[in-house]
C-alpha cells in the first residue's frame, strides 16, 4: 500500500476509493437496512468510544485509519 501511495504522490496523482456503503446490504441479509443510508433515520452503532449514525461514515474512518 506505501508503495501505491508513494507512486501516486510522486506523480501528482489523487489516491480515490470507492466507498460503496449499499454492498454491506447485498453481502450479509443481516445488516440493519437503515445503517446503509447517510439519512441518520437508523440506530448509531458505537465503536472503541466513536459513534457512527451510517456506514459511509464507518468505512470513511477505517480509510482514514488504514
Amino acid at each position: 500500500m506505501l508503495e501505491i501511495v508513494r507512486f501516486l504522490n510522486e506523480k501528482n496523482s489523487p489516491f480515490v476509493d470507492n466507498i460503496y456503503p449499499f454492498l454491506n446490504l447485498y453481502q450479509n441479509p443481516d445488516f440493519p437496512i437503515d445503517f446503509a443510508f447517510l439519512d441518520d433515520h437508523g440506530e448509531s452503532i458505537e465503536d472503541n468510544g466513536i459513534e457512527y449514525s451510517n456506514v459511509f461514515d464507518a468505512n470513511l474512518d477505517t480509510l482514514v485509519w488504514a
